[in-house]
Order: C-alpha cells, then structure tokens, then sequence
C-alpha cells in the first residue's frame, strides 16, 4: 500500500479525530438535544474520515481496516443526524458514550491500518462493549423522514453490517 497515502489520511484523520473529541465533550455538558448544532458538526467531521477511508479502499480493496473505519464512521454519522431529530437529554449521554468508544477504536484502527490481524482483533473487542447500547439507542430513535437521515431501520442494518 502506498505508504504516503496512508500516512496523509493517518495524520488527517487523527486531527479529525482530535477534534471529535472536543466536540463529544461539548455535548456531554450541554443538555440540549433537538437541533443542537454539535451533533450536526460531529457529523460533518466524521463524514471526512469516512469519505477519505472509502475512496482510499477503493485502491486498496483488500484493506480490512479501511474497511472496518468506513462501518464506524458512517454508522456514527447517521447517529449525529439522528441526534439533532430527537428531544431527549436523556439519550445524550448514550449518543456520547458510543461516540467516544468509537473515536477510540477508530484511532487504535488507523494507527494499525496496515495490519488486518491487528484491526480483527480491535474490531472484535469494540463489539461487545457498543452492540448492545447501539441496539438499545436504535430502538429508542424515531423515524425520521428527512433525506439526509438515515431512518431505524437503515441504522439497525448498520448495525449489523458492522458486527458481521
């Protein structure tokens, strides 16, 4: 794999990263659920990382990592459009915890990006601890019409499409 490539989308991502976590931070001391403008920027950042990471595995379709941060970051940003529809301060620190395990697991991927055994092994580990508070939070989410939102069910098949 291109060594330069990697190492541009390694040092972006974890800036993107860097910043995702100030932002979770953010939400976790603001109670505001509808319409909260975090939710929607958390999005719009992740969405960075999983646009770069799914032209890139375009390249390297056998990438394993590259893969698995395309699961993560499209799922969390389908969970921060969602966010911004509900008005419930009693899921924020649910939509928060999921996202901080995910900024985690999505930085021990990059940092072993070129490393299939090692991502299998991360990947396998963020499954028991996010499945079933993301099963839970998906059951707790309303439909929502909006194009651009990803409804219940699409995240439900996220879901499962990531703990294959």
């Amino acid at each position: 794999m291109d060594n330069a490539i990697l190492f541009e989308f390694r040092e972006e991502s974890k800036q993107i990263l860097s910043e995702l976590v100030e932002i979770v931070e953010k939400i976790e001391g603001d109670a505001t659920c509808k319409n909260n403008p975090n939710f929607a920027d958390f999005s719009q950042r992740i969405d960075r990382i999983m646009g770069a990471s799914k032209t890139i595995a375009l390249l390297f379709p056998l990438n394993t990592g590259l893969k698995e941060i395309g699961k993560i970051t499209a799922l969390c940003k389908a969970m921060g459009y969602k966010a911004t529809e509900v008005d419930s301060p009693l899921l924020v620190p649910i939509f928060c915890g999921f996202w901080a395990d995910a900024v985690e697991v999505l930085v021990e991927v990059i940092d072993n990006i070129e490393n299939a055994t090692k991502v299998e092994r991360i990947i396998a580990g963020f499954v028991p601890v996010v499945r079933k508070r993301l099963e839970w939070l998906a059951s707790k989410l309303e439909v929502v019409t909006s194009k651009e939102v990803a409804n219940t069910k699409e995240l439900n098949n996220m879901i499962n499409d990531l703990f294959k």
